[in-house]
């Protein structure tokens, strides 16, 4: 299970992408200034083009060579995984001191408050999705909707969801709970996460669309920080928060937290160092937000 907290140190990573993602338009380049955004694809492409033909170049004289090109690949490679080190060392310098400087919007005191649904994918998570329900249930700013999407689960979940939560199994249909409101569930065949988030994203009218993993475990105002930092930045699109890993108290459970805490500080660290260039590329998915009009547009 990961326990994530509310986004705060990490809303910054998703300006860029709201940056990139404005006006309707999905870029990993930015378009304003200097070379047009044609150009730009044409170089950045042929950039990408010429380092695959080096490195191919260099795993055929790995093979066949004799001479010193029979070490290149392993040279590149060095070079590379050090560009990258130092790379990311010195765009997160001052990670220390905040990724952002930009003011909130002034205006955004006087907006209605934006609205927030919750989905919740499921597949044979009956061991702990009770738990994640209750505890977005108990968030202290409470979204206006809850939907858990069974994908086809074999296990308990449905039986599950039914009795602790008025959620009775109506395949292909989206079903109130009898003693929730807000809480609903739709229950299909399995075709996966990422078609079961798209089926329920095209159900839903709300502002915001709060994306939570069934063994995730959110901090008590995880939902509110989210509502907060999207109403004071207009420009934001998506957003994630900072995952803890939670296992069970053995040795092999600390082991599993040790390595995983240390892949998430590698990957927040990277994820940090991209954004100064504009080129992250995705958010947590364990949760994430995003402006439901601009995740639909693309």
């Amino acid at each position: 299970a990961f326990y994530a907290s509310s986004p705060t140190t990490t809303m910054p990573l998703a300006e860029h992408m709201g940056k990139q993602m404005s006006n309707n338009r999905l870029t990993v380049i930015p378009t304003n200034g200097g070379l047009s955004l044609n150009w730009r694809m044409v170089k950045g492409h042929g950039i990408f083009i010429s380092l695959s033909l080096l490195w191919l170049l260099a795993l055929i004289g790995a093979v066949q060579s004799n001479s010193l090109l029979a070490w290149s690949s392993g040279l590149l490679y060095i070079a590379y995984d050090t560009w990258l080190i130092t790379y990311i060392a010195w765009r997160t310098r001052h990670i220390a001191d905040g990724f952002s400087t930009r003011q909130a919007d002034q205006t955004a005191s006087v907006r209605l408050p934006l609205t927030v649904a919750v989905i919740i994918p499921a597949r044979n998570e009956a061991d702990v999705i009770a738990t994640t329900i209750k505890n977005v249930l108990a968030q202290t700013d409470l979204p206006e909707r809850i939907l858990i999407v069974n994908d086809g689960s074999t296990d308990q979940t449905a039986a599950l969801l039914q009795a602790q939560f008025g959620l009775a199994v109506v395949l292909d249909g989206v079903t109130d709970s009898t003693l929730f409101p807000g809480l609903s569930v739709m229950h299909k065949p399995h075709t996966g996460k990422a078609d079961s988030l798209n089926k329920v994203c095209a159900l839903l009218d709300t502002d915001l669309i709060v994306t939570v993993d069934a063994d995730t475990w959110l901090a008590p105002n995880a939902i509110a920080a989210s509502r907060q930092a999207f109403e004071q930045e207009t420009e934001l699109v998506a957003a994630c928060g900072v995952l803890s890993p939670r296992c069970a108290n053995t040795w092999r459970g600390r082991a599993f937290v040790w390595v995983q805490t240390y892949e998430y500080i590698r990957a927040f660290l990277s994820r940090a160092a991209w954004m100064q260039s504009n080129a992250l590329l995705l958010v947590s998915g364990a949760f994430a937000a995003y402006r439901r009009d601009m995740l639909q547009s693309i």
